[in-house]
């Protein structure tokens, strides 16, 4: 068996479709499937139905996806350990953090970064996902949150205040229990939990997955103003 063959079923386990394995992979629709069909002779088991357009494990194929990707972590996790050993800064380092922390934290610390490690190229990815970086889809994850679980180095930063912005009591007429909040995908941060605590009878009258979609300028917030609601947010120097 060729074992690069379940790098391939894994990216379409995790894709569902043979394009769009093809793209992450950086090949042709062909290739993987050529190398699944490869790997599923040298294992003398079907690994995926096709149905829909879209390509489904079988009952063989989730528990030989499930060790494969163990595989690719674990290979993964070599790779970084080498890479750390070899004492020089350079090539492309992936940083992944929700919009907000990229524009008004990270990218203005890039710069003396980038003028210490010449060789040093970025490649700042804006997001809300939390993209694995055992698989290497990141380098580095800034998140608001400790990881549940994971071999990671981890270093908190800072404390981030939040607290419940609104109008200027006066300025407009605030009905109270309209909020703004993140999307539902976002439930589970730890604002919005609070805001659930509180929120009771109310209502959420505006809904984004980002702050930038939110607010103008600190310490106003647009969005509070323009849908007379509140919200939670982080203070104005967050990451002072």
């Amino acid at each position: 068996m060729n074992w690069d063959d379940l790098r391939f079923a894994v990216m379409l386990g995790r894709e569902g479709t043979l394009a769009a394995a093809a793209r992450r992979l950086g090949v042709d629709q062909t290739t993987v499937a050529r190398r699944l069909k490869a790997l599923e002779m040298a294992l003398g088991a079907s690994l995926f139905e096709r149905g829909d357009g879209h390509w489904q494990p079988t009952a063989v194929g989730l528990r030989v996806l499930e060790r494969a990707s163990r595989i690719e972590e674990d290979i993964a996790g070599v790779v970084r350990v080498a890479e750390a050993g070899a004492g020089k800064v350079g090539g492309v380092v992936r940083i992944t953090a929700v919009a907000a922390i990229v524009g008004e934290w990270l990218v203005p610390q890039l710069r003396d970064l980038c003028t210490r490690h010449a060789e040093l190229c970025v490649d700042v990815i804006a997001s809300n996902d939390n993209l694995n970086v055992a698989r290497r889809e990141a380098d580095i994850a800034i998140r608001l949150a400790r990881p549940a679980s994971g071999d990671f180095l981890i270093r908190k930063l800072v404390d981030v205040g939040f607290a419940v912005y609104g109008a200027a009591r006066g300025d407009l007429p605030v009905r109270t229990g309209d909020w703004v909040a993140y999307n539902e995908d976002l439930a589970h941060t730890p604002e919005m939990r609070y805001l659930q605590s509180m929120l009771g009878s109310g209502r959420i009258r505006l809904r984004s997955n980002s702050l930038r979609g939110w607010r103008a300028r600190w310490p106003t917030a647009w969005a509070t103003a323009c849908c007379r609601a509140s919200s939670p947010m982080p203070c104005p120097a967050w990451f002072v």
